[in-house]
C-alpha cells in the first residue's frame, strides 16, 4: 500500500526531531521563517502600505516574535493577521523555544548526573564495577587516610581522588551511596561514571590508563552466579591487557581482583600484563573460619585486625636504618607496636617472614611487619643501644584440644569445600565434620570431588534436612559438638533473605543449647553488616563482605599485606593463638605486657595482647601496662606449629 504524502512527511519530520536539541531548533526557526513569510506575504496583498516585501516579512516577524507590536497595527485586516501572527508566536516560537530548551537541558543535567562524561585525572584509584562489595571498598579507601597518603606519595600524587564505573548511576545509587558513607561523602573525591568495565571505551571513559590502582571486587549475587562473576573479572583483565597491547602502553595500571574460585587464579595472573594481586575471598575466608575452629578466643584479634574502624593493624615500614641488624636485636626496637617479622621481595612477588629465627638479618629490601594502631606507632628508637633478648625456638607442640575436633556445618555453599580442604591442610590435627543441608548430598560431594579434595585428616559426614527444623537439627545432637559453623547460603536472591535463613537457625541452635554446662562455640557467616547487630549474643560473627573488601582496599594501597595475611591465616606457617597465662606466669603477683613478651620470647612466641576478665580482648596494650594474676586470663600469641 503506497504512503499518502502526510504520512511521508510525517515520517521524515519524525526523523528530523529525534536528531536531538539542534534538529529541533531548526525545525522550529524553519516553522518561524514560513510563518513570517507567509504573513507577510499575506500582508502585502490585502492591506498593503509596505514599500517592500521584506518590509512586509520583518514585520510578521516582529509581531510573531514579540507580542508588543500588536497594538501598532490599524487596519481590520491588518490587525487580524496580526493578532493571527502574534497567536502563532506564542506556539510556535516561545512554546516550542522553551520546551526545546528545557528538554535539552533536562537531558543535558541527566547525562551528567549518569556520568557519561570523561574523567580528566591521572593517579586516581579506580574501582570497576558496582557491587555488594563496593561501598564497603570505598568506606575503607577513604578511613585510610594514613595509608591512602603515603600510597600517593609513592605514586606522585596529592589528594586521593576514588573514581567508580558502575553499570547505571542514578540519583537512588548515589543517595544509597551518601547514606553508606555518612560523613565520608565528598564528591570532590569521590566521581561515579556510568558504563561496563568490559567496554573499552567505557574504561577510557574512567582514564583508567592513568590510574594508580584498579580494584575489580567480585559480587556474590551477581548476575548468573559466581562463575559468571569470575569469568567477568578475567575479561575485563584481558580487556585491559589487549588495549595496553594496541595503544603501545609501556605500565599498566597496578591491579588487584577478586576471584571466587581459586582453580581461577592462575588465569587471571596470566590474563593481564601488569603488576597484579588476585585475592581468592572464598579461600581467605575459608581460612578465618579454619582459624577461629581452632583456636577459640582468636575471633576478636582478627576482627579488630579486619573489620573494626578503629584498633590495631598490620602495617609494613621500611627498616633501611637497620641494616645488618638480627631479628632478635630489634624485638623492642618499636615501642609503640609489636614487632611480628619482616617481608622481603621474592620475584614477582613477596617472601614473609614471620616470627622468624633470631639471626635473621635485615638487608637493603627488607620491610617490617608492625601491629600497631597508627603508622606514627611504628617509629623505631634509631638510636638506642638494642640487645638481641634471649629467645628459643617454638617446639611445635599442639594444644591437646586440637588433637581430634568434631565440627557440625550447618548448610552449604560455594566456601564450604574450601573451608574442608583449610581444615584437612593441618597434619597434626584431626577433625570429625558433619554437614546438615537442604542441598542434595550427591551435590556436595561432587563438589568436594570438584575442588579434587583428598581428605586425609578430616571425616566428613553428609547429612541431608533443615536446619532451620528442631527435629533435623535435634536428630545430630549439637551439644556433642565441638564447634557449630553456620554457612551463609548463596543459593537464594541475595544477602538479606540469607541471613534471615541463617538467623532462624541460630535462634533455633541457641534455644537448644541453652543451660548447656560446656556449649560447642558458634561461628555464624553473615553476609550483612547490619544484620550482624540482630544475633548478638557470644557467638563469632564473621561478616565475609566486609573482611575481603578490607583486604582488597588495603592491598591496593600496600601490595606486601597479602603476602602477610597469607602466612598468618593460612597453614603451615606463622599463626595467631591464644594460650592459657599460665604459661607465662612464673609466680608473680602482678605483670606487666613487657614481662609477657619477653616470656613468651623465651617459648619463641610473639606475644600481641592478652585476654582480661575485666576488659576482655586487648591487642598491642602499653608495655608498661600492668595487670594483677588473676585478671590475665589468656595470652595472645604469634607462633609457629
Amino acid at each position: 500500500m503506497p504512503l499518502r504524502p502526510s504520512q511521508r512527511l510525517q515520517y521524515l519530520v519524525e526523523r528530523l526531531l529525534v536528531r536531538g536539541a539542534h534538529y529541533r531548533l531548526l525545525f522550529a526557526a524553519a516553522i518561524v521563517g514560513l510563518v513570517s513569510v507567509g504573513a507577510g506575504t499575506l500582508v502585502m496583498r490585502v492591506d498593503g502600505g509596505f514599500d517592500e516585501w521584506s518590509d512586509a516579512v520583518w514585520w510578521a516577524f516582529l509581531r510573531l516574535t514579540d507580542p508588543g507590536y500588536l497594538g501598532d497595527d490599524v487596519g481590520v485586516a491588518r490587525r487580524v493577521i496580526s493578532f493571527s501572527v502574534t497567536v502563532m508566536g506564542y506556539v510556535v516560537f516561545l512554546g516550542s523555544l522553551v520546551a526545546i530548551m528545557t528538554q535539552w537541558l533536562t537531558q543535558t543535567l541527566r547525562n551528567l548526573e549518569r556520568g557519561f562524561t570523561p574523567v580528566v585525572r591521572h593517579d586516581h584509584i579506580l574501582v570497576l564495577g558496582w557491587t555488594n562489595r563496593t561501598p564497603s571498598i570505598l568506606q575503607e579507601l577513604l578511613q585510610s587516610h594514613g595509608r591512602a597518603g603515603r600510597f600517593l606519595r609513592r605514586v606522585g600524587a596529592r589528594r586521593l581522588v576514588i573514581v567508580v564505573l558502575a553499570d547505571d548511576v542514578n540519583a537512588e545509587r548515589v543517595q544509597s551511596l551518601k547514606d553508606s558513607l555518612g560523613p565520608l561523602w565528598d564528591p570532590g573525591d569521590l566521581i561515579l561514571r556510568s558504563g561496563s568495565a568490559l567496554q573499552v571505551d567505557h574504561l577510557e571513559r574512567v582514564a583508567f590508563a592513568q590510574a594508580a590502582a584498579v580494584i575489580l571486587p567480585g559480587s556474590d549475587f551477581s548476575s548468573g552466579g559466581l562463575d559468571n562473576s569470575d569469568s567477568r573479572i578475567i575479561k575485563t583483565i584481558l580487556t585491559i591487557s589487549h588495549y595496553g597491547r594496541q595503544q603501545r602502553i609501556d605500565h599498566l595500571p597496578w591491579l588487584v581482583g577478586e576471584i571466587f574460585d581459586d582453580r581461577k587464579l592462575h588465569l587471571a595472573r596470566r590474563a593481564y600484563a601488569g603488576e597484579i594481586e588476585i585475592l581468592s575471598s572464598h579461600r581467605f575466608v575459608a581460612r578465618l573460619m579454619a582459624q577461629v575452629v581452632r583456636h577459640v578466643g582468636v575471633f576478636p584479634v582478627f576482627e579488630e585486625l579486619l573489620i573494626r574502624d578503629d584498633g590495631n593493624e598490620v602495617f609494613i615500614r621500611p627498616c633501611k636504618e637497620f641494616v645488618g641488624r638480627s631479628f632478635a636485636e630489634l624485638v623492642e626496637a618499636y615501642p609503640q607496636a609489636v614487632l611480628l617479622g619482616f617481608v622481603q621481595p621474592s620475584g614477582a612477588s613477596f617472601k614473609p617472614l614471620l616470627n622468624p629465627a633470631d639471626d635473621t638479618l635485615v638487608d637493603e629490601n627488607t620491610r617490617a611487619v608492625l601491629l600497631a594502631r597508627t603508622f606514627e606507632d611504628t617509629q623505631p628508637l634509631v638510636d638506642t643501644d638494642l640487645q638481641a633478648l634471649p629467645r628459643e625456638q617454638g617446639d611445635g607442640s599442639q594444644d591437646p584440644d586440637l588433637s581430634r575436633r568434631r565440627i557440625l556445618v550447618l548448610g552449604w555453599n560455594h566456601k564450604a569445600s574450601d573451608f574442608l580442604r583449610e581444615l584437612d591442610s593441618y597434619t597434626n590435627e584431626r577433625f570429625d565434620v558433619h554437614v546438615l543441608s537442604v542441598q542434595p548430598a550427591a551435590d556436595r560431594h561432587k563438589d568436594v570431588r570438584d575442588h579434587a579434595l583428598d581428605l586425609r585428616n578430616l571425616r566428613l559426614t553428609q547429612h541431608v534436612g533443615d536446619f532451620t527444623l528442631r527435629e533435623h537439627l535435634s536428630a545430630l545432637h549439637p551439644d556433642t559438638f565441638d564447634n557449630v559453623v553456620i554457612l551463609a547460603t548463596d543459593l537464594l536472591d541475595n544477602g538479606e533473605e540469607s541471613d534471615a535463613r541463617s538467623a532462624t537457625g541460630y535462634l533455633l541452635l541457641s534455644n537448644m543449647l541453652k543451660g548447656e554446662e560446656k556449649p560447642p562455640r558458634v561461628l555464624v557467616e553473615v553476609l550483612e553488616a547490619d544484620n550482624a547487630n540482630l544475633l548478638g549474643g557470644e557467638s563469632d560473627l564473621l561478616v565475609s563482605p566486609l573482611v575481603v573488601s578490607h583486604m582488597l582496599a588495603q592491598v591496593s594501597l600496600r601490595r606486601e599485606l597479602r603476602a602477610v595475611c597469607d602466612e598468618l591465616f593460612g597453614s603451615g606457617g606463622a599463626e595467631i593463638v591464644v594460650h592459657r597465662s599460665e604459661l607465662y606466669l612464673d609466680g608473680d603477683a602482678r605483670v606487666s605486657f613487657t614481662q609477657l613478651q619477653r616470656r613468651a620470647l623465651l617459648r619463641g612466641e610473639i606475644a600481641l595482647g592478652v585476654a582480661t576478665l575485666a576488659d576482655g580482648v586487648q591487642v598491642n596494650p602499653p608495655v608498661d601496662r600492668v595487670w594483677e594474676r588473676d585478671e590475665v586470663r589468656d595470652v595472645i600469641v604469634l607462633t609457629t606449629s
